[in-house]
């Protein structure tokens, strides 16, 4: 480890790219390009003369390799990645079109299996016709001279994730972001800038749910709710005794105002009493 250290450059040493960093060079007078071999020479007691008790010990530490942070494991990959190579080349779109269904699909499924993420970015990576010394540079191991490969992002496909969104968004990106999408020796469709799915309550619980009915005397769930708050509360004073007040007051209400016509007909005299005794007489004459 001690040997690895010595020729990394202080630029690179975790927390020395800021104002700490700034600190160490000037207690120091290295620059942030020198070895790491330098800052191992300074004594222990001079970074903590400058920096402070603490933060000497860590600067000390990070310079010696020295790391007691526990490792915290991060399987989760940043980018999901479908990719096909094509020999012979790929002449039109219509051509590619099986290929593109299988490439979304694989990525879809991906996608789905980690349910605790959701992407905010669809990638495409294209390569066109391959230039002339491709084969040979590949066998060479000079990537840098192999046939340029261009990416192309575009915002990830909104709703549930599927094979036809992402196929509808790569045919989109090819039409409009590609200068000469054919021929085409190499496709490939990503997702990547994922983010956690929010936890805890949707919005929808956000809104109000409607408000219940208030119980009524007459109904029974509405004498139970009532009488077990009458038992509550103790007494006379309770809601209930006072439905039931209005409730049997009510109710004479209505007799009264159901009796009170009839009355009035039977009491109302007759506006012609000598006719009236007429009508009667022809109908008891009729009946005879």
């Amino acid at each position: 480890m001690r040997s690895f250290m010595e020729t990394v450059p202080l630029r690179e040493l975790r927390g020395l790219g800021g104002k700490l960093g700034e600190r160490v060079r000037a207690a120091t007078g290295l620059e942030p390009e020198a070895a790491c071999r330098e800052l191992m020479r300074v004594p222990l007691g001079e970074l903590q003369r400058h920096l402070g008790e603490a933060q000497g010990a860590a600067v000390w530490r990070l310079a010696q390799g020295i790391d007691t942070e526990e490792v915290v494991p991060n399987l989760k990959r940043k980018q999901f990645l479908s990719f096909k190579s094509f020999q012979p080349l790929v002449p039109s779109l219509e051509a590619l079109e099986p290929w593109l269904a299988n490439l979304a699909e694989e990525l879809a499924e991906r996608i789905r299996d980690d349910p605790t993420r959701i992407p905010k970015s669809l990638v495409l990576q294209h390569r066109g016709g391959l230039e002339e010394n491709h084969a040979r540079n590949w066998t060479a191991g000079k990537t840098a001279a192999l046939t340029k490969t261009i990416s192309r992002t575009c915002p990830f496909p909104s709703g549930p994730v599927s094979a036809a969104s992402i196929i509808a968004a790569a045919r989109r990106v090819l039409r409009e972001k590609v200068d000469a999408p054919f021929p085409c020796s190499r496709l490939a469709i990503g997702a990547t800038d994922f983010e956690e799915v929010p936890r805890g309550p949707q919005i929808t619980s956000f809104f109000a749910r409607p408000a219940a009915p208030l119980p009524t005397a007459s109904s029974s769930s509405g004498r139970r709710r009532l009488a077990e708050e009458d038992e509550e509360t103790g007494g006379s004073d309770s809601v209930l005794g006072d439905l039931r007040v209005f409730e049997a007051g009510a109710t004479r209400g209505v007799g009264s105002a159901m009796q009170q016509p009839h009355q009035q007909q039977q009491q109302q005299p007759h506006p012609f009493p000598q006719q009236q005794q007429q009508q009667q007489q022809q109908q008891q004459q009729q009946q005879q």
